[in-house]
């Protein structure tokens, strides 16, 4: 999924979210229950091809799902992503050695306790203690 913010006018905007069946991603599933569960109902929903790909849209107006709806899932999409950053430094630090049922132990033990900084090239690095990863992956595996 991803989000497209659109200025009108009147200091307004428009809020798109674009979801693909061929290509989804780990927040989908959350963001449509969210959006469900808050009775948060779209002005429009089209599809739109965006490089080679479909996407079934949502069309929102930027007052009704603005503030906190929109802040919440960008919050998700977010988390999504550093998880899997996160899991990618993962493997490499141990070599590709940590099972999947690992794995997924360690981003839940470690995530609160990452940070995601941006580097001097503009790209999300993940800062972590490898040390502490080592000795945790030993834990699990002793």
């Amino acid at each position: 999924m991803f989000i497209k913010v659109e200025p009108k006018d009147w200091m307004m905007h428009s809020v798109f979210l674009y979801f693909s069946d061929e290509r989804r991603d780990a927040e989908d599933t959350a963001v449509r229950k969210y959006l469900s569960d808050h009775g948060l109902k779209p002005k429009r929903e089209f599809t739109e091809r965006v490089d080679d790909t479909d996407f079934d849209v949502m069309y929102f107006g930027g007052c009704y799902i603005g503030g906190g709806h929109l802040q919440t899932i960008r919050k998700m999409q977010e988390t999504v992503v550093e998880r899997e950053m996160l899991a990618g430094e993962l493997r490499q630090v141990l070599g590709g050695k940590a099972s999947d049922t690992v794995l997924d132990s360690l981003v839940e033990e470690f995530h609160p306790q990452t940070t995601f900084e941006v580097d001097d090239q503009g790209r999300i690095v993940v800062v972590m203690d490898s040390a502490s990863v080592e000795r945790s992956f030993a834990r699990l595996n002793g």
